[in-house]
């Protein structure tokens, strides 16, 4: 199965669906950010997936390791299909996120493309993911 993404950087459920029904036969996976999570909610997600497609939850979280456990554990039982954590919040939070039984699949961010970065910092965040449990 091909796992094509589309990002859903629109302001509205409407807007949003309105994408996901006209791409549906070439996409996958739909990204929600902060964005349009904040102002649809959990609905948005649901709505995506009564249609067959899955979600791509695109919050970057970052917190206490226990915080961030606890929100991969409420995007699971929603049923997004991965998730976005930032690796900068270092490897007991990485793991505790990758401790959820079920989780979704779990991207550490590295570095944001706004930050100029030593390519050595990029390394090290990714190895501390890759050896905290994320899967990509």
């Amino acid at each position: 199965m091909k796992k094509l993404i589309l990002a859903l950087d629109v302001f509205d459920k409407d807007t949003a669906l309105s994408l996901v029904d006209k791409v549906a036969p070439f996409v996958d996976i739909f990204k929600v950010g902060p964005i349009l999570f904040l102002k649809e909610g959990p609905a948005i997600i649901e709505a995506i997936k009564k249609r067959g497609k899955e979600v791509f939850l695109d919050l970057k979280f970052h917190d206490i390791p226990q915080t961030v456990k606890r929100a991969v554990q409420s995007a699971r039982d929603v049923g997004v299909y991965s998730l976005t954590i930032h690796s900068c919040g270092g490897r007991d939070m990485i793991e505790a996120a990758a401790s959820v039984e079920h989780h979704p699949k779990i991207w550490a961010v590295t570095v944001l493309t706004s930050q100029t970065t030593d390519p050595a910092v990029v390394l090290e965040r990714a190895k501390i993911a890759k050896e905290g449990g994320a899967n990509g």
